[in-house]
């Protein structure tokens, strides 16, 4: 292990015990994975329609560009990331950050609560993709 890599890691493990700083938690930056064999499609060209499953909500931006830096750190921690853009009553265009899918509501909940004790997010919802038919999407 590089003696660099190992300091960073040690201050990162300090920084969590630390606990809240009345910041916004966020995933502590590691290694990025190699490149990939063909560069990601951009954001527009990607299916819109998620992977059925459970999702985590984990964060809502009303600026896409804070969004799409938020869904490219969890990417670069190996984690399965997209963003859904939705309208308030108002009218107004949030984006939301969602990780997964997961197989049920059970990993997600305990997935959701990891990440939540790590201190990487402070809050999240479990959000079934696509919608169950009959019920009105939030």
């Amino acid at each position: 292990l590089d003696p660099s890599l190992a300091e960073a890691r040690r201050a990162l493990d300090e920084l969590a015990r630390a606990g809240p700083t009345g910041k916004r938690a966020r995933p502590p930056a590691q290694k990025p994975p190699p490149p990939a064999a063909e560069p990601s499609p951009p954001l527009a060209k990607r299916a819109a329609t998620p992977a059925p499953g459970y999702y985590l909500q984990v964060a809502t931006y009303r600026r896409a560009r804070l969004a799409r830096r938020e869904l490219a750190n969890w990417r670069r921690l190996g984690i399965s990331a997209r963003l859904e853009a939705w309208r308030d009553p108002a009218g107004r265009t949030w984006q939301r950050v969602l990780l997964g899918p997961f197989p049920n509501v059970q990993a997600a909940l305990s997935r959701g609560r990891e990440l939540k004790d790590r201190g990487w997010i402070r809050a999240f919802r479990v959000v079934r993709r696509p919608a169950a038919k009959g019920r009105p999407r939030r």
